[in-house]
């Protein structure tokens, strides 16, 4: 069967001397792996190029439930990246992104408000002229809506603690301290969940608080998902960022 989709690049990984399997995000199938034949050869209809971290494809698939590998019969970018490849900043965030999806996201299961959350943000990433230091803080704690963890109840004067293994907010500092957010942290996190992706750029958050925000969203991922490995991208990213 012949499907006609969006797709959105997690990975690609060498199969062969001039083949590749592609983990690629699509709008109608869901999470699925691709083996492109020759995709490294001189000859290919197919470039492996097309398959960079997160591009944003259109493409026509022989998608066969019953197999592991499916086949791309056709790919184009739908969206062409204009600033990230240029922008250290930006092409640092992608990253990181790209490896909280690939991590976060196992299950074949077609879900379009999912697809469309990281389409859509992905797109705003290249386009925004906002300092994108926020960015991956904002994708990151909504992305939890759609992955079956969102923080719950209220930060409010009696619960300024967000438990990172309940996922709430409560009054009092669990144990162990690496596992709740409390203080100006808390109020910054509490900032992010009101504040919709797309307006990422209007809080100024300190980089001592980005930092100690990403950290603790680590541990929140890793308590809530079976989660393999240890993140890796973002310890350059607080490098990048401080400026």
């Amino acid at each position: 069967m012949y499907l006609t989709t969006r797709g959105i690049v997690f990975r690609q990984t060498k199969y062969s001397d001039t083949s590749l399997v592609v983990k690629i995000l699509t709008e109608e199938a869901g999470l699925g792996s691709y083996i492109i034949k020759g995709a490294r050869g001189p000859k290919s209809r197919i470039k492996s190029g097309f398959f960079q971290p997160l591009n944003l494809l259109d493409l026509v698939v022989n998608h066969n439930e019953k197999s592991e590998l499916q086949h791309i019969r056709e790919v184009r970018v739908a969206y062409p990246y204009q600033q990230i490849p240029d922008d250290f900043r930006k092409s640092s965030i992608l990253l990181f992104v790209d490896e909280l999806l690939y991590k976060s996201i196992q299950e074949q299961v077609v879900n379009d408000d999912l697809f469309n959350f990281i389409f859509n943000n992905l797109v705003l990433l290249d386009q925004t002229n906002e300092n994108p230091a926020n960015f991956h803080l904002s994708f990151a704690i909504h992305l939890t809506r759609f992955l079956g963890f969102s923080p719950q109840g209220e930060y409010r004067n009696e619960s300024t603690v967000f438990n990172l293994e309940e996922g709430c907010f409560v009054q009092t500092e669990p144990l162990p301290a690496e596992n709740f957010i409390s203080g100006p942290a808390c109020y910054w996190f509490d900032r992010f969940l009101q504040t919709e992706p797309g307006w990422f750029f209007d809080l100024q958050v300190p980089h001592p608080f980005r930092q100690l925000i990403l950290e603790k969203l680590l541990r929140y991922y890793h308590l809530h998902l079976p989660l393999t490995g240890e993140f890796k991208s973002h310890i350059i990213l607080h490098e990048v960022l401080k400026k």
